[in-house]
């Protein structure tokens, strides 16, 4: 497993699989994912307010990497889709034109393919969130009839494993030096 961390007196940022098990100081944010890849945790309640402000303005960025069922047909494509949890309070649905004036929040998901892979049947996409909601890269490809490898609970086939989304890469502005941050992995 590779790990590497970095961190300043406001922020820490880590590429691995797990959570920060060590934290020094209790988050007040963090960049949670259903997935492997990166969790993005502020170490104050200043550097908080600071990277979710570039959250909300689409400033601080979030890159995946998935693989869905199936052979996706346009190479490129922003699904903007509306969205609400469904009534079970685990699933998030799409929702039809009218519902969505009144009850959804508007979601917008970037993505490009990057392999097709017609013996396996599956695509491999990378995902650029354009706003971020829970579950929405899960019910968006699950929606256009490509669900994510593994994801049973929108659809997917039961691999035994877990589905396939991994975070790639985030990018951010930094708190003191304003200098734009960016890591991958």
């Amino acid at each position: 497993m590779r790990r590497k961390t970095y961190r300043d007196d406001n922020f820490a940022w880590e590429v691995d699989q797990t959570l920060l098990a060590d934290a020094e100081e209790e988050a007040t944010l963090g960049q949670v994912l259903d997935a492997k890849g990166f969790i993005v945790i502020a170490k104050s309640g200043l550097a908080q307010s600071y990277y979710q402000q570039q959250i909300e303005h689409n400033v601080f960025e979030k890159w995946y990497r998935a693989t869905t069922e199936g052979l996706v047909e346009q190479d490129e494509q922003t699904l903007e889709l509306p969205m609400k949890k469904s009534v079970d309070g685990i699933h998030y649905m799409v929702l039809k034109p009218k519902a969505a004036e009144s009850e959804g929040k508007m979601t917008r998901t970037a993505y490009n393919v990057v392999l097709r892979d017609e013996q396996a049947n599956t695509t491999d996409v990378d995902v650029q969130l354009l706003t971020g909601r829970t579950h929405q890269i899960r019910v968006a490809f699950s929606h256009i009839g490509h669900p994510l490898v593994g994801d049973e609970l929108y659809g997917g086939k039961a691999t035994g494993e877990p589905f396939k989304l991994r975070a790639v890469k985030v990018a951010f502005t930094h708190m003191r030096t304003g200098e734009r941050v960016e890591v991958s992995c």
